[in-house]
C-alpha cells in the first residue's frame, strides 16, 4: 500500500527511488492512526523477507511531505490537510517504532549506484553488505 515499485532500475530512473508513502493509508483511514501505524510497521518489516545471511538486498525508503497538528489547529486550510500531511502524533509514533527497533537512518549520500549491475548499495559501510 502505497509503494511505489521499480522493475528495472537504469541510469534514466536510478534518481527515481521506490518509496513508501502513507498517502493511500492516510486517504483510507484518515482518523484512524492505530491502523495507519500497523500498515507503516507492516510495509517497514517487509523488507526483512530480501534479506539474510548478513546480506541487505532491500531497504524501506519513507518518504514525509507534511507533518502538522491536523486535528488540533483550527487555523490549517483544508487545503494543507490532504493526503500528504501526516499528524505530529502518527508522525511521532512511527519514529518512535523505527528508534525502539534499531532502524538505522541512512541519506541519499550513503547510496551508491552500480551502473554495470543497476543496483543500489550501501557506501562505506563495514557493518553492511549490500549485494552489488
Amino acid at each position: 500500500m502505497g509503494y511505489e515499485h521499480i522493475v528495472h532500475l537504469n541510469l534514466t530512473d536510478r534518481h527515481s527511488l521506490p518509496v513508501w508513502t502513507d498517502y493511500q493509508a492516510q486517504s483510507m483511514y484518515r482518523d484512524n492512526n492505530t491502523k495507519i501505524l500497523d500498515i507503516f510497521i507492516e510495509v517497514v518489516n517487509s523488507q526483512t523477507q530480501f534479506n539474510g545471511n548478513g546480506t541487505i538486498n532491500a531497504i524501506p525508503i519513507i518518504v514525509y511531505h507534511n507533518v502538522d497538528h491536523e486535528n488540533n489547529s483550527p487555523n490549517i486550510s483544508p487545503d494543507w490537510l490532504d493526503s500528504s500531511t501526516i499528524d505530529v502524533n502518527l508522525f511521532d509514533s512511527e519514529m518512535k517504532y523505527l528508534y525502539d527497533n534499531e532502524f538505522q537512518v541512512l541519506t541519499m549520500s550513503d547510496l551508491g549506484y552500480n551502473q554495470t549491475s543497476n543496483k543500489l548499495y550501501i557506501k562505506n559501510n563495514a557493518d553492511d553488505n549490500f549485494d552489488k
